[in-house]
């Protein structure tokens, strides 16, 4: 779990096929205050799709103008972006960004053994 503004909100390893659609690799959902990563994106590629999605929770509470529309590809590539030049400060800095990749979820494992959805078991 990471706070964004004061809100906390969850971090999970999904399968794609059944966390979102194939093409994605990650999802926020500013409701719940969660977030699902792609478990099969390499490590770097889960931390840039992390600050996309953090970027999403930002726009929500201080308006940043960026249109919800998930089809809005000039909206999606402005976000894409902006989390390249966040991702690439910590990289060219030596900032470990292992910290914010918290998951919420056990090794991208998505239910629980009693089969229930792991984002609805406490």
């Amino acid at each position: 779990m990471i706070n964004i503004l004061g809100k906390k909100v969850k971090i999970f390893l999904v399968d794609p096929e059944e966390g979102f659609e194939m093409r994605r690799y990650g999802q926020a959902d500013t409701i719940t205050g969660n977030i699902k990563l792609n478990k099969n994106s390499p490590k770097e590629i889960q931390f840039q799709t992390l600050l996309h999605e953090i970027i999403h929770f930002w726009d929500e509470d201080i308006g940043l103008g960026y249109p919800n529309d998930a089809e809005d590809d000039e909206a999606k590539d402005k976000i894409n972006r902006l989390a390249t030049c966040i991702y690439l400060l910590f990289v060219e800095n030596n900032i470990e960004f292992d910290s914010l990749l918290k998951y919420d979820n056990q090794k991208g494992k998505t239910r629980s053994e009693d089969g229930k959805r792991r984002e609805d078991v406490d």
